[in-house]
């Protein structure tokens, strides 16, 4: 038997190596229950200041907007997705906690539209009423990225100035997925994804170039080797798709960098 098959050997019998390779098993266990039909209600905020504090710049200087005097206007978009694998029904929304837009006391509401929906067939609007402080969101029904992006026109400062509130049964709160989750968490997944594929590749390179001699077990571990390998990529990918949230790519019109009223 060749070194290389007493390393390997030595490899798969050691009770490190087993430790994690029940680990991994334990993984991917979860990560098939995770997959197992679920609904996964996210949404993701934006704004960019139009105009900032007018009343600072000169006592002379109005604006308005629709008629309503305003001191600052500020554009919001809030994208709504389902990222979860189950349909989203419109008998899923709990009556007494209806998926709804906030914005703060002492804001307004200026304007509300809907600016991108997936499919016309979700049948996805809205209710507003010139004064309140709420949008609520409706929808018939909403699949696997199905969603739509509000833009509302208002006078807070920021997203901060805003709460989304909304209960799907069998679900509970809407999931929030941040900017910087989309920039950072990208980078973050990217980087273990290419380490693990290119440590995996390196170990796999070195295995196989030092066949000599193949016996009946070393064959066999070689092939152990490579399906557990194989499966800690795939675990990998998925825990990254489930960590790491993005939104969906068909939406980007939400990462615009320019936003007309």
């Amino acid at each position: 038997m060749t070194q290389s098959s007493n390393w390997l050997n030595s490899l798969v019998t050691n009770p490190w190596f087993v430790l994690a390779i029940s680990i991994i098993s334990v993984l991917g266990v979860i990560i098939t229950v995770v997959n197992i039909k679920v609904k996964r209600p996210c949404y993701a905020i934006r704004s960019v200041g139009i105009i900032e504090d007018i009343a600072s710049k000169s006592k002379l200087l109005e604006m308005y907007y629709a008629g309503h005097k305003i001191e600052r206007l500020t554009v919001t978009r809030i994208a709504f997705w389902n990222a979860g694998n189950e349909t989203i029904d419109r008998k899923d929304i709990a009556a007494a906690d209806p998926i709804k837009i906030v914005l703060s006391s002492g804001y307004n509401i200026l304007d509300v539209k809907l600016i991108y929906e997936k499919d016309k067939v979700n049948q996805f609007n809205f209710n507003f009423q010139s004064g309140n402080p709420d949008v609520i969101l409706n929808f018939d029904y909403l699949d696997k990225h199905d969603g739509a992006i509000i833009q509302i026109v208002h006078t807070g400062e920021d997203s901060k100035n805003f709460e989304i509130y909304g209960r799907v049964k069998g679900v509970g709160k809407l999931r929030l997925v941040s900017n910087e989750l989309f920039s950072k968490g990208q980078e973050i997944s990217v980087a273990i994804f290419s380490a693990a594929t290119a440590v995996i590749s390196s170990v796999l390179g070195t295995i196989i170039n030092s066949i000599n001699n193949i016996g009946v077990l070393y064959t066999a571990n070689v092939i152990y080797i490579i399906i557990i390998m194989t499966s800690v990529l795939i675990i990998i990918w998925e825990l990254n798709k489930f960590f790491f949230k993005r939104i969906p790519k068909e939406f980007n019109i939400f990462k615009d960098e320019y936003w007309g009223l």
